[in-house]
């Protein structure tokens, strides 16, 4: 193992010029983060760092949704791999020659590798949204009042409502911070408390002497924060215990310490019952009871790493169906589903994004045909609309905002498809790594690169 090259210079790789880690994430879409390549490189380093149990299910869930290290792993082999890039040198101080040859062939390239170990895969950026989310779950404890009851609901939007809607009435609602819409959120308290008798604000009972470790001591950061998450989703599961709670629903896949709330939970009893909040891939070790997929797709990523579990595909809408609806068929128009990426610092997608909205207003302009972007519902109104509006298309919120058109949707992939797929077609912006295919489950899915997409939308609109 070569010696290790400066913090700084963390990755580095040479093909054309020198590419830092961030540059190669920018190259790739984050579905290969989807993959089950990404999945095995994560769990292989949580086995290099020497974690066994649920700590190593934790981190390796953190890893995945957490790690620029890791993706930047992953995107350096997946570009590799579908030839984009060629490299002559590979500069790292968290990859061995070892690590990296069980996915590339090391040929011919001029190597500088140093794994050292222990090593902190978790950037500091995560770090500092940790301490807000230790703040805001702190504060939301405050409000916390314990409801005894045999069935409680994870919540935090209108969708957990639409999940579990005939869990309501008999279940304490427990509801948790969400940051991404405020205004959204609001809503959606005011909503419960007034209709429901059982509700509550409820935090994780995250520790700030747990955190503090992680702030304050140089080593094993990646260590202290996997027992700062774990230690409160396990706090808490015994607080539900204590409630009484015998099932537990909700929407947590996303989370990389769930796995431990139901596993307490079960522990004790009880029951949990997941179903999942969107159309991605989360945390791959889950420990639910029962799981609600969407598609094959999603059963086959999580079953890798979660076989336990049983899983039921059962896709759902997730809009309220009141905004599922449009006027009497009319003339065509192509509607864009847009998915928020810029704000979740997508930047791939962000970019295939506004080339995409470019190149279907040309579109719609030669042949005569309106464009619209049906925004995300974690938008903000008006100014985030501004995007749209200047590129010279129509930003709407629903559907039923159109009356007379009859739709052709676009969109790189979305849960959106089971929405509005009874409306119209679909046709797919291939990403040139993640065909449709492997999202959905489906096959024979119209797709095709955005440079070709106009020979797939000509005949759905002529």
């Amino acid at each position: 193992m070569n010696g290790p090259l400066s913090s700084q210079d963390e990755l580095m790789c040479e093909y054309n010029g020198v590419q830092r880690l961030t540059d190669l994430d920018d190259m790739v879409p984050d579905t290969i983060y989807l993959s089950n390549l990404h999945v095995e490189i994560c769990t292989r380093i949580a086995t290099l760092m020497g974690l066994s149990g649920s700590e190593h299910r934790v981190y390796t869930n953190l890893l995945v949704k957490n790690s620029k290290k890791t993706k930047s792993i992953t995107a350096l082999i997946s570009l590799v791999r579908a030839d984009k890039i060629k490299p002559v040198a590979i500069r790292s101080t968290f990859m061995s020659r070892e690590f990296l040859e069980e996915y590339l062939d090391l040929s011919g390239i001029d190597l500088d590798l140093g794994l050292e170990v222990p090593c902190s895969f978790i950037d500091r950026h995560h770090l500092k949204r940790v301490f807000v989310k230790l703040l805001l779950n702190r504060v939301y404890r405050f409000f916390f009042h314990r409801i005894s009851s045999l069935s409680a609901v994870r919540s935090w939007v209108e969708i957990s409502q639409r999940m579990y809607s005939d869990k309501y009435p008999e279940s304490v609602i427990l509801i948790y911070p969400f940051y991404l819409n405020l205004k959204r959120h609001l809503n959606y308290v005011r909503q419960c408390f007034k209709e429901y008798n059982k509700v509550t604000l409820c935090g994780l009972p995250y520790s700030l002497l747990d955190y503090l470790k992680i702030a304050l001591l140089s080593k094993n950061k990646d260590l202290n924060l996997v027992r700062f998450e774990s230690n409160a989703y396990r706090r808490h599961a015994l607080e539900l215990v204590q409630l009484g709670v015998k099932h537990l629903y909700t929407s947590d896949e996303f989370e990389v310490g769930a796995v431990v709330l139901a596993a307490t939970l079960q522990s004790k009893g009880a029951q949990v019952t997941n179903t999942a909040h969107g159309m991605s891939f989360g945390c791959p070790y889950a420990s639910y009871d029962t799981f609600y997929v969407y598609n094959e797709a999603q059963r086959s990523y999580y079953s890798i790493k979660s076989p336990q579990v049983a899983y039921l595909v059962a896709p759902r809408s997730n809009t309220d169906p009141a905004n599922c609806v449009m006027g009497s068929q009319g003339n065509k128009a192509i509607i864009f589903l847009e998915a928020n990426y810029e704000r979740l610092g997508m930047k791939y997608y962000a970019c295939l994004e506004k080339r995409t909205v470019d190149a279907l207003r040309t579109l719609g302009e030669n042949l005569g045909v309106k464009v619209y972007v049906k925004i995300h519902p974690n938008r903000k109104a008006p100014a985030e609309l501004e995007d749209f509006t200047v590129q010279g298309v129509n930003a709407i919120r629903h559907l039923s905002e159109l009356a007379d058109v009859e739709p052709v949707f676009v969109s790189f992939y979305s849960a959106a498809y089971y929405d509005f797929r009874h409306l119209g077609p679909f046709v797919f912006v291939y990403d040139g790594f993640v065909r449709p295919e492997e999202i959905y489950g489906e096959a024979k899915l119209a797709c095709a690169p955005l440079d070709q997409i106009a020979e797939e939308l000509n005949p759905l609109l002529s």
